[in-house]
């Protein structure tokens, strides 16, 4: 991956690492633009790297580098992590969270140059959809499905965006008579239809916990807590409902078949209020302590 302002290209090798003679698990490496061409490859960062697969390395404009790790205490098989480039080092990369990563094994990630959303391979190695998540107010919102058609005996991977001719570039494979062929291929960037999708972002907040009702209408407690990532509510043993959040402070909704309906009303004063507007009727709310 080349980064956004030409000057570096990123790339992972299993190759000995400095001072090592026998190759190992892949690592990110990088190589400078002289005006002679591309200079000789190096280590990007001993802090990137780790005894694990370190691999599918963008970087964003502001020099932090989001990457595929399969090192230990992660979510699932391989994990999205971002190194911070702060005062010309990289910091100990950081999970990005189960916002972003699934039980499963997510890896490919691109990121922004200005880091407001980022496409990955989910389901890695034989991921069939590329996901979607976008920054709102320092936080991932929950991923979305990106509309790039898949096939069912293949693999995609290795989503790519050229900013400047708004195109989308991503590999797939397919099996033909028995072999796996890979090929890249492209399309408008106008067909992903990111400006849709980033209405549609929602952002978990950390609501998680027990609501007493008040006044008294029959149910006597509304429970909200996080699983894999997503935010759910029920009361009294109701039918569980998942959460999620708009970019509008203070404000939940309950999601239906992808739908967003009913909309929560939260405010915080000394006690942490909950206000739910459903078909029904109001329930007031506030957390238990």
């Amino acid at each position: 991956m080349v980064a956004p302002d030409g000057s570096l290209v990123l790339f992972n090798s299993n190759r000995p690492l400095p001072g090592e003679t026998a190759a190992g698990d892949f690592n990110v490496w990088a190589c400078k633009k002289t005006p002679g061409g591309w200079g000789a490859p190096f280590v990007l960062s001993n802090a990137i790297n780790s005894d694990s697969a370190d691999v599918y390395a963008g970087m964003a404009s502001s020099g932090n580098v989001y990457f595929g790790s399969r090192r230990a205490g992660g979510i699932g098989g391989m994990d999205i992590y971002v190194s911070r480039f702060v005062d010309g080092t990289y910091q100990t990369p950081v999970n990005l969270g189960a916002e972003v990563n699934s039980p499963g094994s997510d890896s490919n990630p691109y990121i922004a140059p200005d880091e407001s959303y980022l496409i990955y391979a989910s389901g890695i190695p034989n991921a069939q959809s590329f996901m979607i998540s976008y920054q709102i107010n320092g936080r991932w919102s929950s991923p979305m499905e990106l509309p790039v058609s898949s096939d069912p005996a293949g693999s995609m991977f290795c989503p790519m965006v050229d900013p400047h001719s708004k195109t989308f570039y991503f590999a797939r494979t397919r099996v033909e008579n028995g072999k796996r062929i890979e090929n890249v291929y492209y399309m408008p960037l106008s067909g992903l239809k990111l400006e849709a999708l980033r209405a549609r972002a929602t952002v978990l907040t950390d609501y998680a916990g027990t609501y007493k009702v008040e006044p008294a209408n029959g149910i006597s407690a509304i429970k909200i807590w996080k699983e894999n990532g997503k935010l759910y509510g029920a009361a009294d043993g109701q039918q569980t409902l998942q959460l999620a959040t708009t970019e509008v402070p203070d404000q939940l909704m309950i999601v239906e078949n992808g739908e967003k309906v009913h909309f929560f009303r939260t405010k915080t004063e000394q006690v942490h209020g909950l206000k739910i507007s459903m078909p029904e009727g109001d329930i007031t709310a506030i957390r238990q302590p």
